[in-house]
C-alpha cells in the first residue's frame, strides 16, 4: 500500500466512524419509551412484608427535547399451569418527564401471589400512552 492509498483510507475513516456511532437519522422516534421492565420483588420473597405482592420496575425514557406527559401501563401476567388459566393484572400511572431523561417507576400488584405459584410463572410488560407536550 502506498502513502497515497493510506492517506485516502485514513480520510474516509471519520465518516465511517460517524455512521457506526449512531449518527445516522435512523433510531427510535423522539418521545416516551418504556425501555426496560423488571420484576424487582419476586413472588414469595422471604424478607418482604407482604410476600403475596409482586412489584414491577419500569424504566421510562424521554428522548425528545420537550417535557412530555404520558400514562405508564404495566401488565403483570401469571402463566397458566395444570390447575389455573393465564391471569393478567394491569395498573396505570400518569407521569410527566423532563426532556432527554430516564426515570424508574415501581408499580405494586397486591395479593397476586398464591401458595403453590411458581416464581418464574410471572412476567411483566409495559407500554407508554402519550399525551401532548406540557
Amino acid at each position: 500500500m502506498t502513502d497515497l492509498d493510506r492517506r485516502t483510507l485514513l480520510r474516509g475513516l471519520p465518516a465511517a466512524a460517524l455512521g457506526l456511532a449512531g449518527c445516522s437519522s435512523e433510531g427510535p422516534a423522539p418521545g416516551l419509551h418504556a425501555v426496560r421492565t423488571v420484576l424487582v420483588h419476586r413472588p414469595g420473597y422471604a424478607d418482604a412484608d407482604y410476600p403475596e405482592d409482586v412489584a414491577v420496575r419500569v424504566d421510562v425514557e424521554n428522548t425528545s427535547r420537550e417535557r412530555l406527559r404520558g400514562t405508564l401501563v404495566v401488565t403483570l401476567t401469571r402463566a397458566a399451569d395444570a390447575s389455573r388459566e393465564t391471569r393478567t393484572w394491569t395498573r396505570r400511572r400518569d407521569f410527566t418527564l423532563q426532556s432527554v431523561t430516564t426515570r424508574s417507576y415501581i408499580l405494586t400488584f397486591e395479593s397476586v401471589f398464591s401458595p403453590g405459584d411458581a416464581e418464574d410463572a410471572f412476567s411483566g410488560s409495559a407500554r407508554v400512552e402519550t399525551d401532548t407536550p406540557e
